[in-house]
């Protein structure tokens, strides 16, 4: 199993790094988006045309932009196959992959909104009737809110996209059951965890790092070169996770056909 999980992560990192231009293209639609979101987010006073854009056309972009990356995350470890099958590929399944998250979406505004709800009641009744055997209340809802959207719900989409891109909308509606138990097999589990643990670790390491300079100015421009590098290494990371799950759905599927 440990050579699965590593062989899985392993031949994901190797694809990308060496088909350049799939990694290109990734690398665009990622920057493309989080440029669509600092706009999305920095529009102050704004005019009409401005506002179409903030409320319609930016958060569309975004949309697609997403998608499309996830897309490209599923698709580029097929074996065989060139930057331009995967960019078409990745294009002619985002719409699959944004259909396959709405229930997901739901269920994130769902947890977001009742988990805020839920917190502010057992504050105000920490407030009013503090009682030392009921403060773990607190911590357990945060924790569980964490687990739930960091953790369970992201390992489920990317199993739903991954059956999206394979079978269908239809088709990963329909084999619900068998996403689960792969999402949450220990295979799965153990990839994802691994990767984000990895990655996550050196995304803190350069964005919370201060270098200190005499120079403000350079001190400055380390700043503006750790968060640049932090950022790619949230792209790579998340990628690589995402492919390499994928990896390992299509060497479970490819054992399945041989016996």
């Amino acid at each position: 199993m440990i050579n699965d999980i590593f062989g899985s992560i392993g031949a994901a990192a190797r694809k990308i790094f060496s088909n350049w231009a799939v990694l290109l293209i990734a690398l665009v639609i990622y920057e493309a988006l989080l440029a669509v979101l600092y706009f999305f987010i920095s529009t102050g006073e704004a005019t009409a045309i401005e506002v179409v854009l903030t409320v319609l056309v930016l958060p569309a972009l975004a949309v697609f932009l997403f998608f499309m990356l996830q897309a490209l995350g599923v698709s580029y470890v097929r074996i065989g196959v060139g930057p331009l099958y995967v960019f078409k590929r990745a294009f002619r399944d985002c719409w699959k992959i944004l259909v396959v998250s709405l229930p997901i979406m739901l269920l994130i505004g769902l947890i977001w909104h009742y988990g805020d709800v839920a917190e502010l009641h057992l504050m105000r009744q920490s407030y009013q009737e503090p009682a030392p055997s009921g403060q773990w209340r607190l911590p357990a809802l945060q924790w569980t809110r964490y687990f739930l959207l960091y953790f369970v719900l992201p390992l489920l989409s990317i199993h739903l996209w991954i059956a999206a891109v394979r079978e269908g909308i239809a088709g990963a509606f329909t084999s619900i059951g068998r996403v689960l138990a792969t999402a949450f097999s220990l295979r799965s589990i153990l990839i994802y965890l691994i990767v984000i643990a990895i990655f996550g670790t050196l995304t803190y390491l350069f964005f919370m790092t201060r270098i200190r300079m005499d120079d403000a100015w350079i001190e400055l421009w380390l700043f503006g070169v750790r968060q640049v590098v932090a950022l790619l290494i949230v792209f790579l990371g998340w990628f690589i996770a995402v492919g390499a799950l994928a990896e390992m759905t299509a060497r479970n599927a490819l054992k399945e056909i041989e016996e």
